[in-house]
């Protein structure tokens, strides 16, 4: 095994950390075996079609390799057919070549809270902008696979898009995001593989869009999960 050449106390701490993750990372993942899925995902894309109701436990951190490249997820429910567990995160492409299940230790899950009432038609890094504050990423890599909204109010109904370092994540609703009524709402499988992507120091907002009429906008809560890799 080749050593670096280590010039800096802050360089030598960098490197222990990044061997210990990759150490970590090897018992992180479990190689679910072929025979427990199938290669095809639904037609929606939304569920891995197994044997049974309940062989992937809910909440838990799934990571799948198709022809193209590597995607990640989380379980969050099942279907009324038997086998069928829906996952959250972008799209489920098959064909699925190789399926890990993660520890629950994998999944991060992060609040964000804009206070007071808002009018905009548009505003976009509202928690920089309202809060006048910033969210940093302070974790290794990881994937947003996740997010759910909530306000008190249903008029006008408003569109949620969590953004990393600007770029939407969420490609429903033409790329406006997640509709929100009153309550929460939460995301499916419309994650964008090419954005929900989160390194160190990268920075979390999201961008809101009216719908219809601006009118005063009750105070929004964001729940967000992601997966570490």
């Amino acid at each position: 095994m080749m050593i670096p050449r280590l010039s800096t106390l802050d360089e030598a701490t960098r490197q222990v950390r990044l061997l210990n993750e990759r150490l970590l990372k090897q018992d992180r993942w479990t190689l679910v075996p072929k025979d427990a899925y199938q290669e095809q995902p639904s037609a929606d894309q939304q569920y891995i079609i197994g044997p049974s109701p309940s062989w992937i436990p809910m909440w838990t951190p799934i990571r799948y390799a198709n022809n193209t490249d590597t995607r990640y997820g989380i379980a969050i429910g099942r279907s009324t057919t038997v086998g069928r567990v829906r996952v959250a995160g972008p799209p489920l492409v098959g064909p699925i070549r190789a399926l890990w299940i993660g520890k629950p230790e994998l999944v991060v899950q992060m609040d964000l809270n804009v206070s007071g009432n808002w009018e905009a038609t548009v505003q976009n890094n509202i928690y920089r902008t309202w809060m006048n504050a910033t969210q940093c990423w302070l974790r290794p890599p990881a994937r947003l696979v996740y997010y759910r909204a909530w306000k008190t109010t249903d008029s006008p109904p408003t569109m949620v898009n969590v953004t990393i370092d600007g770029k939407r994540t969420y490609t429903g609703n033409s790329g406006l995001g997640l509709l929100v009524n009153s309550g929460w709402s939460g995301t499916q499988n419309l994650m964008n593989p090419e954005t929900c992507r989160i390194e160190e120091i990268q920075l979390i907002d999201f961008d809101v869009t009216q719908v219809g009429a601006v009118s005063t906008t009750s105070p929004l809560s964001l729940n967000m999960a992601f997966v570490l890799e």
